[in-house]
């Protein structure tokens, strides 16, 4: 029933205006993704954001649905951190996964068609990679590791395949990221310790800005990041050795 409302009123708008019904949800996606730009400082990490996403939901998750099945890739980069935003605010991380799933399949298909010389192919394979990242993000606050072992393979499938094109920091950063985060999801206290070692000396040695709109930080907030994981991962060591005391041991 929605979508013969939606067919109709498509139909009698076109009719009326004489504007083709795609140039009007085109328009309407480039509002609504201008609206959650990544690029914009006032719209992430601030109470407004949260205000914007409970009142237009409902029109970034059309907009969104449209870029996705049209291939605007610019109005994807867009809306890609908003909706993340969401998702880590309001812990919707299973409800938002499979937004980020869809844009996956579209884009790995687009990435796959795309001959190496094509002027798109770099700009389909970052976005890809940050799509990868934020479903790796959401599969570990859910605990869905098997799933997460999957997105991270494919991470490091997608890297190994662009590495000689061009520099891919933030990506290789993605990478390394979220292997140390599965590594200690799994209890792999070892391995997390010689990943996040590795992580942290290339934080240190390539201070590239992570956020885009807030470059001055730099990756100083990962390495703040990787430091308290070095010192979590490091705890079951401790407690066997006895350099520190097991809780209630007093």
């Amino acid at each position: 029933m929605r979508q013969y409302c939606l067919a109709k009123l498509e139909q009698e708008y076109e009719s009326e205006s004489g504007e083709p019904a795609g140039a009007v949800h085109r328009r309407h996606c480039i509002h609504f993704a201008g609206m959650v730009t990544g690029q914009d400082q006032t719209m992430n990490w601030r109470r407004e954001s949260m205000s914007l996403f409970s009142a237009d939901f409902g029109n970034l998750e059309a907009a969104w649905q449209w870029a996705i099945e049209h291939e605007e890739l610019a109005a994807i980069q867009k809306m890609m951190v908003g909706l993340f935003f969401v998702a880590e605010m309001t812990g919707w991380c299973g409800v938002m996964l499979p937004y980020f799933g869809r844009a996956a399949t579209v884009l790995r298909a687009r990435w796959q068609q795309l001959g190496p010389k094509s002027p798109q192919r770099q700009e389909t394979v970052v976005l890809f990679s940050f799509i990868l990242y934020i479903e790796m993000v959401l599969l570990l606050h859910l605990g869905w590791l098997a799933r997460l072992q999957v997105c991270l393979n494919e991470a490091r499938t997608v890297l190994d395949a662009v590495a000689d094109e061009d520099c891919w920091q933030e990506q290789d950063f993605m990478v390394r990221h979220a292997t140390v985060f599965f590594d200690l999801a799994l209890g792999n206290f070892a391995a997390t310790q010689a990943a996040a070692r590795k992580q942290l000396d290339y934080l240190v040695s390539n201070d590239f800005p992570c956020y885009p709109w807030r470059a001055e930080i730099g990756t100083r907030f990962w390495q703040m990041h990787v430091h308290h994981t070095l010192g979590v991962s490091a705890i079951p060591g401790r407690l066997r050795d006895g350099s520190i005391a097991r809780p209630g041991s007093h």
